[in-house]
């Protein structure tokens, strides 16, 4: 089953921090690898970087899907973090 549809799931991805000013702004994090070849990035819902994490740095992210999320900011599946750390 693909993890952004169903039931939520933990992922574990990779790929690089962008802060996105859209709407009062937002994390999102473009992927290294797609995600059964769909996903080229997804949206970090409330996701507030700790001191030293900055845009345009790698991240390596668990976080879990959030299958049933619909969002307006049209940046990709909406995911929760669980936690971060450079990549």
């Amino acid at each position: 089953m693909h993890p952004f549809t169903g039931d939520s799931q933990v992922v574990e991805l990779v790929g690089t921090l962008r802060f996105e000013e859209f709407e009062g702004g937002f994390w999102a994090l473009e992927l290294d690898a797609a995600i059964d070849g769909l996903v080229e990035r997804v949206e970090l819902s409330g996701y507030e970087p700790d001191a030293g994490i900055v845009d345009g740095m790698r991240l390596r992210v668990r976080a879990r899907t959030q299958p049933d999320a619909i969002g307006f900011r049209m940046a990709g599946p909406q995911v929760d973090v669980i936690d971060a750390s450079p990549a």
